[in-house]
């Protein structure tokens, strides 16, 4: 809320807008911070949950400043596997936008805080999704228009209320209350209660629909080979109060990740079960003390797995030992869901400030010698910013191979241009550094990454 006082603080008046995202009499709502351009008295910026707004007339008028500023704060993301490009996700106060084409996405007709999303497997005009408590919603038309499915359900939900969907049957999906597991095998018509257990997070195994897992930071870890008739708890792996989701192995019906939030905890952020939860194995490796928020198993490639953390995507093919960070392009922010685009071979994050993001993964039946994959694993190094550079550019990069790594840049003929960082260690955390172009001629570079015996490259435009 934002409120405006024009005698020195002794009253306030709100500014109330008529919708949540915003319009000319007020900025978008929940407000974060406000200034004043320098030297003047009138014209003045607010950042708010829909991105920045500006004010040239103190506040009597406002225009959404967003344009080119990805700022969506998204809990759950869904993409559709019948439909090449569309996505749907739950948003911080901007509901839940959906991609439509390859750059554009559309604002739905409902826009409170949206969270979890489930697209039909087969239909992706069918969409399942809630406003904050566990309040249920249907779409049938792609998120334009949406129906109440609350039919059964009772308790109180969470502010992100765990919802997961069969993968082999789309009208069969769990929820979680303060009374228990919910189950609906009508696409959410009905639902009926099947557990008495509570959950943070649900998964159900994509490839049979029978075997679901939950996990609570009260109640600990659950699993049902029955399609939730019956469950069994996991004691091996007691509650610690830092869970955050649990997720199902695709490639083994047994198998399943629990993730875990928080620094310092003294506890590992990564588990994994391979015999429905009778025992656990501690697959942290090397990943860094932060949290580990989501996680994904690529079903095509199943040693690689992907996590996300409050400083991007990692990613394991080792079983866990080792962890690297993941994503050519990718932002290093924090990562609240993964999902993967079987067909198109891509990885697709949801962040909590950045938007939407994605990242090509291995094609299906590539060998792992054709395009070095073992160096891509090990050593990171995105496009330059900008490119071409005219004057000043940003390079990100981050390797975990032990040892240190340069950063170099060279002329076309392989010729020593500068050496930007002489020696970094390879520890796995993300660094930036900037390159000045000024006395360099135009023409084409490459900035050169190595570590070790490994090394990859970037092409640099430099154009004055």
């Amino acid at each position: 809320m934002l409120y405006v006082s024009d005698d020195a603080g002794a009253t306030f008046t709100a500014l109330n807008a008529s919708a949540p995202l915003g319009d000319p009499i007020s900025p978008h709502w929940d407000n974060h911070c406000l200034a004043y351009e320098p030297g003047s008295e009138s014209e003045v910026w607010i950042t708010t949950d829909g991105g920045p707004w500006r004010s040239a007339d103190d506040g009597d008028t406002w225009t959404r400043r967003t344009h080119g500023i990805v700022s969506y704060q998204f809990y759950d993301i869904a993409v559709a596997q019948s439909d090449p490009l569309f996505i749907m996700g739950g948003t911080q106060d901007n509901g839940m936008p959906g991609r439509e084409d390859e750059d554009s996405w559309f604002q739905t007709t409902f826009v409170a805080d949206g969270f979890v999303h489930n697209i039909d497997p087969a239909d992706a005009r069918v969409v399942y999704s809630e406003w904050q408590g566990g309040n249920h919603i249907k779409s049938i038309d792609g998120g334009q228009t949406w129906t109440s499915i609350q039919s059964g359900i009772y308790g109180t939900g969470a502010w992100i209320t765990p919802v997961d969907q069969d993968q082999q049957d789309g009208d069969r999906l769990f929820t979680s209350t303060t009374s228990g597991i919910f189950r609906t095998v009508d696409g959410g018509d009905s639902w009926e209660r099947v557990g008495t257990q509570t959950a943070r997070w649900i998964s159900i195994n994509p490839a049979d629909g029978d075997v679901v897992w939950t996990v609570s930071t009260s109640d600990g870890i659950w699993v049902s080979t029955s399609g939730g008739e019956e469950w069994t708890e996991c004691t091996a792996l007691p509650p610690t109060g830092s869970e955050i989701k649990i997720q199902a192995d695709p490639s083994s019906l047994g198998a399943a990740f629990v993730v875990y939030g928080g620094y310092d905890t003294g506890r590992p952020h990564i588990v994994r079960t391979a015999d429905y939860g009778a025992t656990w194995q501690d697959v942290t490796g090397d990943f860094p003390d932060q949290p580990a928020n989501t996680l994904v198993v690529d079903p095509a490639y199943p040693e690689d797995w992907f996590v996300g953390s409050d400083v991007g995507v990692w990613r394991s093919s080792d079983g866990g030992t080792t962890w690297a960070p993941f994503g050519t392009g990718l932002v290093n922010v924090v990562i609240t869901d993964l999902e993967i685009r079987r067909e198109a071979r891509k990885l697709v994050a949801g962040t909590y400030g950045r938007g939407v993001w994605e990242a090509d993964l291995l094609p299906v039946g590539a060998s792992d010698v054709a395009g070095d994959v073992r160096t891509r694993r090990t050593l990171l190094l995105d496009p330059p910013y900008p490119n071409p550079i005219r004057g000043e550019g940003v390079l990100r990069f981050a390797a975990r191979t032990g040892g240190s790594v340069s950063l170099e840049i060279l002329d076309v003929e392989g010729r020593l241009i500068t050496k930007l960082v002489p020696e970094a260690p390879a520890d796995g955390v993300i660094r930036m550094t900037s390159w000045s172009t000024a006395g360099i001629s135009d023409g084409v570079y490459l900035a050169v990454l190595r570590a070790g015996r490994s090394q990859i490259s970037r092409k640099l435009v430099v154009q004055h």
